[in-house]
């Protein structure tokens, strides 16, 4: 049994900011190989043709400025697949699990969620510098996607990417939030009860969650809905006004699909601004954020690439793009 094989098996956390683990001198060539991308070629769809278009990014630029713009779009893909998937193979995550076959599939979905688990490694190993385990228990003997050690605390990781594709109506109604709400519930049946847990959302959905909070919150908290009575022997409307459901998975509002109480201080129009006192009374499970890509464009091809032996810097690799964090 080799060193780095060892460290997962007896649960050695990493330090701050170091890897463990090698990193090929090309993630990107190691693991999307020749074979990989001809058998995505051989039954290309518009999903797998992004794929090869972002990882051949290469090249001088266009003269044609909406060219170009693409141009640099691709690249910033590029350089922020290839932080994500370095810093993963120094924390280990492809010694433990299924991550090469799911980044390889043709499957959209296992893809998508293959990378969301490389980039929440990149986040919170490489660009926060917390203590990493790539092997964590959760519930049932379950093993969850990581953890990190926050001081004297082990919180287990989960990363979920909830998608719901675009329309190809011109028109629809509705929003995302049920999205949002199946994957918080997906990670409380796997979270245990004896530690902190961290949920990570990496969201492909129609609108991005930094534009659009009220997908968030309604999942989370709750939503706003018009209450009134109604006179049955006349059909006339009295006491219409508006009022917040706490219906959200992370309220202890509903039991058997009725909502028990009211919760006074959660307002329409300040839901944004719960009392943090309240908020840990009121609630339970575990803390989520959001990550999301949004990418910046700079002139600058070539980068500096961080270390090999470790995840020291793996965010200089991300000269082209920024990670926006919620």
């Amino acid at each position: 049994m080799s060193t780095s094989e060892s460290r997962i098996l007896d649960g050695t956390w990493s330090r701050p900011g170091i890897g463990y683990f090698d990193v090929p001198s090309d993630v990107l060539g190691s693991v999307f190989t020749t074979e990989v991308r001809q058998g995505w070629c051989s039954k290309p769809t518009p999903e797998l043709i992004r794929r090869l278009e972002i990882l051949t990014a290469s090249g001088s630029e266009p003269s044609d400025i909406y060219l170009a713009m693409r141009v640099r779009q691709l690249r910033a893909k590029k350089a922020a697949w290839e932080a994500y998937l370095l810093t993963s193979f120094a924390c280990g995550l492809f010694q433990t699990r299924d991550l090469h076959q799911r980044l390889t599939s043709s499957s959209a979905d296992a893809f998508r969620g293959a990378m969301a688990e490389c980039m929440a490694c990149w986040f919170v190993a490489g660009k926060m510098r917390f203590p990493f385990r790539a092997v964590v228990r959760g519930r049932r003997s379950r093993n969850l996607d990581m953890g990190i050690r926050i001081g004297s605390s082990e919180v287990g990781i989960e990363v979920k990417s909830p998608h719901r594709p675009w329309p190809e109506e011109n028109f629809w109604s509705g929003d995302d939030s049920d999205k949002i709400a199946s994957a918080i519930a997906s990670a409380n049946r796997q979270f245990s009860d004896d530690r902190p847990n961290l949920l990570l959302l990496a969201p492909h959905l129609r609108f991005p969650a930094f534009q659009n909070r009220e997908d968030l919150l309604k999942a989370a908290f709750g939503h706003s809905a018009v209450t009134a009575k109604i006179n049955m022997l006349t059909g006339d409307i009295v006491g219409e006004r508006m009022e917040f459901r706490p219906s959200g998975r992370f309220l202890n509002a509903i039991k058997k699909g009725r909502l028990l109480s009211q919760v006074p201080w959660l307002q329409a129009n300040q839901c944004d601004r719960m009392p943090r006192r309240e908020v840990r009374r009121e609630t339970s499970g575990p803390v989520h954020a959001c990550v999301e890509k949004v990418p910046r464009f700079i002139r600058k091809p070539d980068v500096d690439r961080p270390q090999c032996s470790g995840i020291a810097q793996p965010e200089r690799t991300l000269s082209h793009s920024t990670e926006r964090f919620q």
